[in-house]
């Protein structure tokens, strides 16, 4: 039994070592440096959005209905009034369902049935003069609920695109001081990435997990529904260098 075991321990130990080998096969065999570089920029947002749920619950079902539709009719001429054209409202139904009323009694038994309609809106605004006029009265409204805001930028490729350029210098400009700290000298570029290089990473235990945030969400930092001044965007690459 001793000796079946100890077949078997060689022959993971074996195994092992030849993974490790194949891992290391795909290391570059030659010095560099891994730097990432990073540029952010702050703009204030040209363009919103606030999304939010109606809820309406009554005993009789036709009357949970027409109040759902004053709500919308309401909303809509709310809209209409900040010249918000149809194609920027989104209105999508999430449930309908009933519900027991309250029990009373001793046996606890229902008293009869409920009925509750949610229904989703989301709004693009794509004037911010417009924001505080609209978000404001849809606040104060009964029956609104789980509010949540987006703001960003209409030209947010043109920016990524020049923060792209930046974070492309910061990296050669941080691998050139790692390099000149060892008395080298930052050789060509060997591989780039807007995205980080995860192979690579955990081959060096660089990376100790998936969580890499290139900053591409557009939420507002702080949860508020009034349009923030400004809006953090952001790029970084990944890079590799010789060292000669």
């Amino acid at each position: 039994m001793k000796a079946i075991l100890k077949i078997r321990l060689t022959s993971w130990l074996v195994w092992m070592v030849w993974m490790s080998a194949a891992q290391a096969s795909e290391i570059p065999d030659y010095p560099f440096i891994h730097a990432i570089g990073n540029a952010k920029v702050f703009v204030q947002p040209d363009i919103g959005e606030i999304s939010f749920e109606v809820v309406i619950t009554d005993s009789d079902s036709d009357q949970a209905a027409e109040q759902l539709m004053a709500i919308n009719d309401d909303i809509l001429k709310l809209l209409a009034d900040q010249n918000i054209p149809a194609s920027d409202i989104s209105i999508y139904q999430l449930e309908k369902k009933q519900r027991p009323q309250d029990s009373s009694g001793s046996a606890g038994s229902p008293t009869g049935i409920s009925y509750e309609i949610k229904q989703g809106m989301q709004i693009e605004v794509r004037d911010m003069n417009k924001w505080q006029n609209l978000t404001a009265p849809l606040l104060s409204k009964n029956h609104l609920g789980n509010f949540s805001t987006d703001f960003d930028r209409t030209d947010r490729k043109e920016i990524k695109d020049g923060l792209m350029l930046e974070a492309v210098r910061d990296a050669q400009r941080k691998g050139a001081l790692m390099a000149e700290a060892f008395g080298k000298h930052l050789g060509p570029v060997v591989a780039v990435s807007s995205e980080r290089l995860r192979d690579m990473g955990f081959a060096f235990g660089m990376i100790k997990g998936d969580g890499y945030d290139n900053d591409e969400r557009r939420n507002n930092a702080v949860r508020s529904y009034v349009a923030p001044q400004a809006i953090m965007i952001m790029q970084s690459v990944d890079t590799v260098f010789r060292i000669r």
